[in-house]
């Protein structure tokens, strides 16, 4: 199973692999490997480096599992969900646990490959540095203050 984000590509080795994790260099986004637990695929990552910023910061200490499930809900619809539970005892005294869904997105719609564009977020940057220069709050979502009257 291949999975990629943000330019990433996370491999998941389906047990039994031949692939030995131990020669792996720790990376941001680990070694995952997976096996099924009945309809349940169950993925462990971990030799990941440390990471402070980011939706949940851990240390190289870090180990994940996935549990992944497709359900049906009520109207029919196919969601893939993911249950994870983070433990790291360096950083947190007990599991962060999170779930995630996946849901079709419709008929007239698809999704696209992720592509960062350095050049808007370079635009962005610049235009809130002038902003804070001109004394105008600088909160990310907000409008100058001049364009809200």
């Amino acid at each position: 199973m291949i999975f990629e984000a943000y330019s990433e590509v996370r491999r998941i080795f389906i047990e039994p692999h031949a692939h030995d994790a131990e020669v792996e260099w720790p990376s941001l986004i680990g070694f995952s490997s997976g096996r099924w637990e009945d309809d349940t695929l169950v993925v462990r990552t971990w030799k990941l480096k440390e990471q402070l910023s980011g939706y949940v910061p851990h240390s190289a200490d870090a180990v994940i599992e996935e549990r992944y499930r497709l359900q049906i809900d009520a109207d029919g619809t196919s969601v893939i969900t993911n249950d994870w539970t983070l433990t790291d005892p360096t950083f947190y005294t007990e599991p962060v646990r999170q779930r995630r869904e996946w849901r079709p997105l419709g008929h007239d719609r698809h999704l696209h490959e992720y592509a960062c564009m350095e050049d808007r977020w370079n635009e962005r940057e610049a235009e809130l540095l002038e902003r804070f220069r001109r004394g105008d709050p600088v909160i990310a979502n907000q409008k100058p203050v001049a364009e809200q009257e």
